[in-house]
C-alpha cells in the first residue's frame, strides 16, 4: 500500500484507490454521522445546565447563542443529510459543525464578565474530542479545524487577558497544544488503519475476481477436452476434422484451436523409409 505519509491519501501504484476510499469512507459513516449530529444538538442543549450553574447572570444570553447558531445549523446539516448534496460537501459540512460550535463557545468566553472560563474551554476540549475521533474527518481537515479553534480561543482570551490572567491564559494555551497534538496522533492512526483495512479488503476482492476468472477459462479448457476425449468426425480420405458448427480443419489446425497444442512437425521411421524409396526409385 502507497500513501502520502503527510496526507495519507493513496499515492503511486495505488493512487487510483483515493476516489473509491473517499465514496467507501461516506457510505461507511454516513449514519453514525447523522447519530453525531443527533448527538451534537442533545450536547448543546444539555449545556444549557451548567450555564445556569456557573454563569447566572449570563445564563439567559448562553442559552439564546446555542439555540440561535449551533443548533439550526445542526438541524439543518442533519437535512442536507438525506439529499444528494450531502455526499460531495460532508467533509466539509463536519468542519462548518466544529468551528461554529467552537465559535459560539468563543462568543460565551467574549460576553463572561468573571475569571473562570474553565468550563467553556471543557466546551472545546468536547468539540475537538467530536472533530479528531467521532465524525470521520479526513486527517487534513480534522488538523486544519482543530488549530483554527486553538487560535479563535487563544486569540478570544488573549482579547480577555485582564479578566482571566497569564495563569489561565497559560493553561488554555498549553492544554489546547496538547489536545490537538493528541487529537492529530489519534486521528492519523484512525484514518491510516481505515485505510489499510479498505486495501486489503480490495486485495481480496481483486483476488476473488482473478480466481472466478480462472475456474471459468479451467471450465471452459475442461469442456474442450471433453470434446477431444468424444468421438470426433474425421475425413477418411484427406483425414480433416469436422467442429461442432459444420466446418472443416486440418488436424494441426483443429488442436491449436480446441486444445491450445503449439503443433510441430517431424516424419516418423516409416514415412522416412517410404519417401526415401521413393526417392531412390526416382533416381
Amino acid at each position: 500500500m502507497h500513501v502520502n505519509w503527510g496526507t495519507l491519501a493513496f499515492a503511486g501504484e495505488s493512487r487510483f484507490l483515493e476516489r473509491r476510499f473517499r465514496d467507501d469512507l461516506f457510505l461507511k459513516f454516513r449514519s453514525q454521522l447523522r447519530f453525531s449530529i443527533l448527538l451534537s444538538i442533545f450536547y448543546l442543549a444539555s449545556w444549557s445546565y451548567i450555564d445556569q450553574v456557573y454563569y447566572l447572570d449570563k445564563a439567559s444570553l448562553f442559552i439564546l447563542l446555542k439555540f440561535a447558531i449551533p443548533i439550526p445549523v445542526f438541524v439543518l446539516g442533519y437535512l442536507i443529510t438525506y439529499t444528494r448534496h450531502y455526499e460531495p460537501w460532508f467533509q466539509g459540512l463536519n468542519n462548518l459543525f466544529v468551528l461554529t460550535v467552537s465559535f459560539t463557545f468563543n462568543l460565551m468566553i467574549l460576553y463572561f464578565d468573571g475569571p473562570d472560563v474553565f468550563p467553556l474551554l471543557a466546551g472545546q476540549i468536547i468539540t475537538l474530542t467530536f472533530n479528531y475521533a467521532f465524525i470521520s474527518s479526513r486527517f487534513l481537515h480534522a488538523t486544519a479545524c482543530g488549530w483554527l479553534v486553538f487560535l479563535m480561543t487563544v486569540g478570544v482570551s488573549i482579547y480577555r487577558y485582564e479578566d482571566i490572567g497569564m495563569p489561565a491564559l497559560v493553561t488554555i494555551t498549553v492544554f489546547l497544544v496538547m489536545f490537538n497534538m493528541l487529537g492529530m496522533a489519534i486521528n492519523y492512526f484512525l484514518e491510516y488503519a481505515s485505510r489499510k483495512e479498505f486495501f486489503l479488503t480490495y486485495q481480496l476482492q481483486e483476488a476473488h475476481r482473478e480466481q472466478l476468472e480462472l475456474n471459468r477459462e479451467l471450465q471452459q479448457s475442461l469442456a474442450e477436452v471433453e470434446q477431444l476425449r468424444g468421438l470426433l468426425p474425421v475425413c477418411a480420405w484427406c483425414k480433416q476434422i469436422r467442429d461442432d458448427e459444420g466446418y472443416w480443419h486440418e488436424v494441426d489446425n483443429y488442436l491449436e484451436k480446441k486444445a491450445h497444442i503449439s503443433i510441430t512437425h517431424s516424419i516418423c521411421p516409416d514415412c522416412y523409409e517410404a519417401e526415401k524409396q521413393k526417392q531412390q526409385s526416382r533416381a
